[in-house]
């Protein structure tokens, strides 16, 4: 799972989205109160969030189902990163693999933000 989200993060920041200065992740958490901030919002509160998608967590189904999809659309980010078709394909066969395992872990951090307008 990791080398795949590492590949979309690189081709997003060579699209030139995100904030990131080495395209390994989208660099969005540090900025966005400053964005929100400098478009006028104000009263902006971080309300920080963890989700499990360990094998057997309530979750896991939904991190199952996000893969099937992400093997259908970003087929062509890969691709884009000097991937062919058969090593996406088997990226993306070793990461079912991968969550299938009783041994599974995975957690992801994030956050909701919310302010006012003035």
């Amino acid at each position: 799972m990791q080398k795949i989200s590492d590949y979309i993060n690189t081709s997003l920041q060579q699209a030139g989205y995100g904030f990131s200065s080495d395209g390994r992740t989208l660099g969005i958490t540090p900025v966005i109160e400053h964005l929100l901030r400098k478009v006028g919002f104000v009263e902006v509160h971080l309300v920080p969030y963890m989700l499990n998608f360990s094998a057997g967590s309530p979750n896991w189904h939904m991190l199952y189902r996000n893969l099937e999809i992400m093997s259908q659309h970003f087929a062509p980010m890969l691709q884009y990163q000097g991937l062919t078709t058969e090593e996406s394909e088997a990226l993306y066969r070793q990461a079912h693999i991968d969550i299938r395992s009783e041994d599974f872990c995975a957690v992801e951090y994030l956050y909701a933000v919310y302010g006012k307008k003035k």
